[in-house]
């Protein structure tokens, strides 16, 4: 997701979604730096140049990409640093899984019940700049990627991006 580390992630997929994201949005004075103050990908602007010092700069996007289950670690400093946006990526059940365990199926439920306390407890001041993106097999082995809001005080149900048509 976030690329290999030989080519600086310059061709992961991350960093290009949010490249392309600034361009569309005419952020281009901005520029994006993978493993900055923490986080996985910053979006800064002005965009950083040798000449100039980082703190000249502001987060525009802080973007985190979490593999394994421990999401709050991730999401408690995105409530806490200034930026535009935040995106925090992360991975539920597989639907399969899901209806195996009880444990499972509510897993997904508890986290965002989690993140939205973190939020809530943090940022009370734009909590609606946070974006969750979850993905996860589907009931035939497809990928599928949900995104959750920060709507009425919490985030929402995830809901699909799309609908494919495999």
């Amino acid at each position: 997701m976030l690329g290999d580390k030989s080519d600086h992630g310059k061709y992961g997929v991350l960093p290009l979604t949010v490249k392309r994201w600034a361009e569309s949005v005419g952020k281009n004075s901005s520029s994006l730096h993978h493993e900055w103050a923490k986080f996985d990908l910053m979006l800064v602007e002005p965009s950083f140049e040798v000449e100039q010092t980082y703190w000249q700069t502001k987060a525009g996007m802080l973007v985190e990409h979490e593999n394994e289950g421990d999401i709050e670690t991730e999401m408690w400093p995105l409530a806490h640093w200034q930026s535009n946006s935040t995106v925090l990526v992360f991975y539920d059940w597989n639907e399969s899984d899901r209806n195996a365990l009880e444990t499972k199926k509510v897993w997904l439920e508890q986290k965002l019940d989690t993140l939205s306390e973190i939020v809530r407890h943090v940022d009370r001041w734009k909590p609606e700049r946070h974006l969750l993106i979850i993905g996860n097999l589907n009931v035939d082995q497809q990928l599928q990627w949900r995104f959750s809001e920060w709507t009425n005080g919490r985030f929402s149900n995830p809901q699909l991006f799309f609908e494919p048509d495999w």
